[in-house]
């Protein structure tokens, strides 16, 4: 098999962010009041996750939990919030 057919996983610090998510009900709805992409970050790191932007926009196309801002507002609607 070689590399590039091999899926590309997220990172790590933001996997682990995602299944902090899962787990608090209390992160779910401050994620879901997030009117930019900064207030995601900045909830990540007070509860110990170091995650960018930058990979937070990259993943967040699969990223389609009810509890993120971009959650079945479609494609450009998720765009539009990180710009």
């Amino acid at each position: 098999m070689s590399e590039t057919s091999i899926a590309m996983k997220p990172p790590a610090p933001l996997s682990a962010f995602c299944k902090y998510l899962d787990n608090n009900t209390d992160a779910q709805a401050q994620v879901k009041e997030a009117t930019c992409a900064s207030h995601i970050i900045q909830l990540a790191k007070l509860n110990g996750f170091e995650i960018t932007i930058s990979d937070l926009r990259s993943w967040s196309r699969e990223l389609k939990a009810t509890y993120f801002p971009w959650s079945e507002k479609g494609d450009q609607w998720r765009r539009d919030f990180f710009l």
